[in-house]
């Protein structure tokens, strides 16, 4: 079992502030940013791993479901990826990582607080590269789904160099997703934005990883086992 030390979190971390950022990019119908929703909040935080019901599809193998207890949705991941905690932030007790993330990222802790707030669900992967692959959930607040493209444009707003947005289909639906590089603490980060409509409303799935195959294999899991974790 791997273990995830300080500065692997540290590095996952920094994925996470920049994702939840490109989440709130389409926060609103119109896709100013300004309207993520605060259903997931701190407390959603505290995502469980979780296992099927008896009447759910099983996880494919080398792979567990994790769910997103704020917004409901559950989908399969690597089955040795772990949860991070972002309550640990959020609500201020890991202080000593708190102390090391103002430092990277400028931030005082409220702010801290509030990014890592949104966050419904992150799990992270071991290292590859010094780079921690990891994915992350995010209600927000949008009330129909966009156009990929739309979001592709949104993206590129914070500096995301992206691929070709594409339509999909889940067990739960239509979704979109849009592929993207983005530069991160050194890395080359390959990213895939997922907006789909989960049991309790729309989210974001950012996948992040340093391989391009890895990050798709993911989205393709991700996309295919995607399903109400309260049934």
């Amino acid at each position: 079992m791997w273990r995830m030390t300080r500065a692997r979190t540290t590095v996952c971390a920094a994925v996470a502030v920049v994702s939840v950022g490109l989440a709130g990019c389409s926060g609103s119908a119109g896709g100013d940013g300004s309207a993520a929703s605060s259903q997931s909040g701190s407390s959603s935080a505290r995502a469980a791993a979780a296992g099927p019901s008896a009447s759910a599809a099983s996880a494919p193998t080398g792979s567990k479901f994790v769910e997103a207890k704020g917004t409901g949705l559950r989908f399969a991941v690597p089955d040795d990826w772990k949860l991070f905690d972002a309550e640990a932030i959020s609500s201020g007790k890991d202080k000593a990582l708190i102390k090391e993330l103002e430092k990277t990222f400028s931030m005082n802790a409220d702010q801290l607080a509030r990014v890592f707030g949104q966050l419904d669900l992150m799990v992270v992967g071991p290292p590859v590269k010094k780079f921690a692959p990891n994915v992350n959930v995010v209600a927000n607040g949008l009330t129909k789904l966009p156009a990929a493209s739309d979001l592709a444009t949104q993206l590129e707003k914070f500096g995301a160099k992206t691929g070709t947005p594409r339509d999909e289909t889940t067990p739960l639906g239509p979704a979109i997703v849009v592929p993207y590089t983005l530069s991160s603490g050194g890395n080359e980060v390959k990213g895939r934005s997922i907006v789909l409509e989960g049991p309790k409303g729309f989210v974001t799935i950012t996948v992040s990883h340093v391989d391009d195959a890895a990050a798709d294999a993911l989205t393709a899991t991700i996309l295919t086992t995607a399903a109400d974790g309260r049934s």
